[in-house]
């Protein structure tokens, strides 16, 4: 009875999303501090599960569900560059939900001036990165090579920003470049859906909605030039673009 009411499009889907803004603030200062207290034991499994248990606990409060289906190429124990669509905030909590690895990402700089939330990024081995300025572009290039030698799973967004419409847009190739250097294959994820429960310009999550979601086949990345990181990328896109137009 209570899904029918608050769940989209039920008549109160959008007092509960309000209330539930207001919870995720109040959940971001309650864990933030504990990511940031689990950092400093330098225990990357602990904080992997710290960081997971956050982006469970905002899916929850918003009662999001998610369909995932993983490739058996995918393996947690591995480091690999994520590259994903982005449709949505909610994708970065629907790979929390879905992938066991050690996963971290690369995140606009200005989320890490915010009070606390941006400190517990930077402890947990988040990569800052300003899209204007070519040389911290290059310096965060260097930040995920040297993140993933060490053992992590990068997320990577190459289209730069979450679309309008749910559409595939063009990829930027650096992070590919990356991924040559460090010999690391390319993990191609698919997040379809996201955007009809938070498009681009909206401030409610459509409370109850369903995301898919999918690992597909690894791309080798090891074998390539730096000089065909163009290539490599437009595999990649078209890989995740055949998903995002099947209907499967």
């Amino acid at each position: 009875m209570i899904s029918k009411l608050v769940d989209y499009p039920g008549p109160l889907w959008r007092p509960y999303s309000s209330v539930a803004i207001l919870v995720v603030v109040l959940w971001v200062i309650f864990w933030g501090p504990l990511v940031i207290l689990t950092s400093l034991l330098r225990n990357r499994d602990l904080t992997t599960w710290m960081v997971r248990a956050w982006n469970r606990g905002v899916l929850a409060i918003f009662r999001i569900k998610v369909r995932a289906k993983i490739d058996p190429s995918y393996d947690p124990t591995k480091p690999c560059l994520l590259v994903c669509n982005h449709q949505s905030h909610l994708d970065i909590p629907v790979i929390y939900f879905a992938l066991r690895g050690h996963v971290r990402m690369v995140a606009k700089k200005e989320l890490f001036r915010i009070p606390i939330f941006g400190y517990s990024l930077r402890a947990a081995e988040f990569i800052p990165i300003d899209r204007g300025n070519p040389e911290a572009g290059r310096k965060a290039a260097q930040k995920i090579s040297e993140r993933v030698r060490s053992g992590l799973q990068i997320w990577v967004a190459p289209e730069g920003t979450r679309s309008d419409d749910g559409k595939l847009g063009a990829f930027k190739s650096g992070s590919f470049g990356v991924a040559i250097d460090a010999g690391v294959p390319i993990q191609p994820l698919v997040v379809k859906n996201a955007y009809l429960a938070l498009q681009k310009h909206e401030k409610l999550v459509k409370i109850g909605m369903t995301i898919d979601f999918e690992v597909l086949p690894q791309i080798k990345a090891s074998d390539q030039v730096k000089e065909n990181r163009h290539q490599l990328a437009e595999v990649t896109r078209a890989a995740i673009l055949a998903k995002l137009e099947s209907k499967a």
